[in-house]
């Protein structure tokens, strides 16, 4: 999907945690935690609180309770990002890090970021894809995942109604993703981490 024909995404405001639970004073950093395919930033709640100063906003997807309204594919996804990271800080430089298909969309908060001429320090891809090789995954595997545990809590039945509707959605709207490549000369250090073992 090109942004041009994405429809246009939420407002995101209203989806936005700091990461750990800092102590006063606080300030934000330009560090920014994206939402992986499930939609949540919960998924960074267990990174230690290295700096007890400093709150790092997670975004969490708008169509968190409401995938089956997830039709922006990554590049309108992108934007609503940053339309908020904007709202907390209007210019760089940035330092964004996303994991699985939160890195996907990094690369295109990137993309769009550098094309308006902002800096971004960083880049981190936490176990990303390539999207130019993903496909649909059968919905069996997420449950499969969420049987084992890989979803939060290893009880089926805890498992939050929207959230495999929420990654069959992220997985659509990388499936349809083309990245553009980023001008060396703005492109950002980046940084990919990848587990050793598979599932």
């Amino acid at each position: 999907m090109t942004s041009g024909t994405d429809p246009t995404p939420l407002s995101i405001t209203n989806h936005t945690k700091s990461v750990g639970t800092p102590s006063p004073p606080r300030r934000v950093a330009s560090s920014v935690l994206l939402q992986d395919g499930g939609g949540s930033a919960t998924s960074y709640l267990d990174i230690p609180n290295l700096l007890s100063d400093l709150a790092i906003p997670g975004l969490s997807s708008p169509y968190l309770k409401n995938p089956e309204e997830y039709k922006c594919g990554v590049t309108g996804m992108a934007s609503a990002f940053i339309t908020e990271i904007k709202r907390r800080q209007p210019h760089g430089p940035y330092l964004l890090a996303g994991w699985s298909a939160g890195g996907v969309i990094a690369f295109e908060v990137v993309n769009q970021l550098t094309k308006c001429g902002e800096n971004i320090e960083k880049l981190i891809l936490i176990d990303s894809l390539c999207p130019d090789i993903i496909e649909p995954l059968p919905s069996p595997l997420h449950a499969w995942f969420a049987s084992i545990g890989l979803l939060g809590d290893s009880d089926s039945t805890k498992i939050p109604p929207w959230l495999l509707p929420h990654f069959a959605a992220s997985v659509n709207a990388l499936s349809n993703y083309t990245a553009e490549k980023i001008d060396s000369q703005k492109c950002p250090d980046v940084t990919a981490i990848w587990c050793k073992d598979g599932i």
